[in-house]
């Protein structure tokens, strides 16, 4: 999944990410290392690559997967709420009550905006 980088100051991103990384102490093996671990496999080479040599065009679920591992806001996403399926269903299975008790509304704008139909279903 790409996204063209309309309005997006690649350079700052690149930079965005690697200071994000580093706060965390990651090192680019770890955080390739992380992101495979949780279902989202790239190479150490490509994180290299988004860090050192601004992309041409953006890849969205790498975007979001950085910043839910790196606790960070990399790029206004034009309202699109976007979120990954993995959050999603963490979700739905605290409705369900997977998780013994019903979640609290998150605050990724995406996740709201699901949770608060789910919610919605659930009163009915």
């Amino acid at each position: 999944m790409a996204r063209k980088h309309d309005n997006i100051d690649l350079e700052a991103l690149s930079r965005k990410i690697r200071e994000a990384r580093e706060r965390k102490g990651l090192t680019l093996e770890e955080l390739s290392h992380e992101l495979w671990q949780s279902g989202f496999p790239t190479s150490q080479n490509k994180l290299w690559r988004m860090e050192n040599k601004p992309p041409k065009r953006l890849d969205s679920e790498l975007l979001l997967w950085l910043e839910r591992k790196l606790d960070v806001s990399l790029v206004d996403s034009d309202n699109q709420n976007q979120v990954l399926i993995n959050d999603v269903v963490e979700l739905l299975d605290g409705f369900l009550g997977k998780h013994g008790t019903c979640p609290g509304r998150p605050a990724n704008p995406g996740l709201g905006e699901i949770y608060d139909r789910v919610a919605k279903l659930a009163k009915r």
